[in-house]
């Protein structure tokens, strides 16, 4: 129908909620996009507050929260003992995915 190609044939797929109790949804994460929050979102103002405020950050503030994300996700890879972190990084290994501590720096 959108005539695309899947390039992740072993991607997990993602669960939708079904408009009927008998459907069962499932979606492929590369086809899908964000449209918006739901309206049950829409209603907590604190929530809609802090997404706004999550959004609005200078950049470097933003740079260094996701260096500090980064850096805290490839420790837990490392020395972590769980078996979710395992199968983390296994899946990444799998999918031949790293993260790079320091971002790339791009002329603009």
């Amino acid at each position: 129908y959108y005539q695309k190609d899947i390039v992740h044939r072993q991607q997990p797929l993602l669960e939708a909620y079904a408009e009927k109790d008998s459907e069962t949804v499932l979606l492929v994460p590369e086809l899908c996009a964000l449209t918006g929050v739901s309206a049950e979102i829409r209603k907590d103002k604190g929530l809609i507050a802090e997404a706004l405020r999550s959004t609005k950050v200078q950049p470097q503030e933003r740079s260094t929260a996701i260096q500090k994300l980064v850096n805290d996700m490839t420790e837990r890879l490392t020395t972590g003992e769980s078996a979710v972190q395992k199968g983390l990084g296994n899946l990444m290994q799998e999918w031949k995915v790293s993260i790079d501590k320091e971002p790339v720096e791009v002329d603009a």
